[in-house]
């Protein structure tokens, strides 16, 4: 068995849907919920560096 072939059939636009959907405020809530821990567990500081009160 090997590696299938695949082939580029255009940009996916799903992240910019999303953003879009959510606006900024969307956005902000889900960097404090979701965003405060890197992949490998350090402090991101998101909510520090964007000026986002911690709830």
């Amino acid at each position: 068995m090997s590696v299938p072939y695949f082939s580029y059939e255009g940009d996916r636009d799903d992240l910019a849907k999303w953003s879009t959907k959510q606006g900024t405020e969307g956005i902000e809530k889900y960097w404090l919920k979701k965003n405060q821990k890197s992949i490998d567990g350090f402090e991101t500081e998101i909510a520090k560096r964007s000026g986002l009160k911690e709830e």
